[in-house]
């Protein structure tokens, strides 16, 4: 990179976002896993009762579950760096149990499996929380964090430049401030 343009701002076009193309299998079965949720809300007696503290721990469970099998990859694949499993001490996370081994292929079923999981506990979350809490919405809560991360990443979406994880996540603690500030009168 020559010296004039050592502080522009990597992303040229940052108005200019690169959308999802919708015949792409991850955003059609979303919108499955949508559907199947709903049928479920309108049919299945345990998720029609299901309160949204109860998939809370779902979910919590899932999170623990994909640390698990991040842990279990990161300590028995070779995939570089292994900070993040060394802090474990190739040990479960919250025992003194080892890591299990694992093949490669049945790590990586296991975690996408667990990552299925908490996304599936997330839109249960969602559409729960939509009917025990009237005016909660799903699109608007979207609409919200779309708005928040957008406004909290000027490096991305703006015209400023954070060319390393410290300055990125310095320009989000900012703008994050910004929003906690009380508005003065004029």
């Amino acid at each position: 990179m020559d010296a004039s343009n050592s502080n522009s701002n990597p992303n040229p076009n940052p108005n200019n976002r690169t959308h999802l193309d919708r015949n792409d299998p991850s955003v059609k079965n979303m919108f499955e896993l949508m559907d199947v949720i709903r049928e479920l809300m309108d049919r299945c007696s345990f998720v029609g009762d299901v309160s949204a503290y109860e998939i809370i721990k779902f979910a919590k469970s899932e999170l623990d579950e994909i640390q698990l099998e991040m842990c279990i990859s990161d300590a028995h694949n070779d995939r570089g760096d292994r900070r993040r499993s060394l802090e474990t001490g190739g040990m479960i996370p919250g025992s003194n149990t080892p890591l299990p081994e694992k093949s490669d292929t049945e790590n990586l079923s296991s975690l996408q499996t667990e990552l299925g999981d908490l996304i599936f506990n997330s839109l249960l979350l969602a559409s729960v929380l939509q009917r025990d809490y009237p005016g909660i919405k799903l699109d608007k809560a979207i609409e919200t964090v779309i708005e928040k991360v957008v406004r909290r990443s000027p490096h991305v979406f703006g015209n400023e430049v954070a060319l390393t994880r410290k300055e990125a996540e310095a320009l989000w603690q900012r703008e994050k401030a910004k929003e906690s500030k009380p508005k003065s009168n004029p």
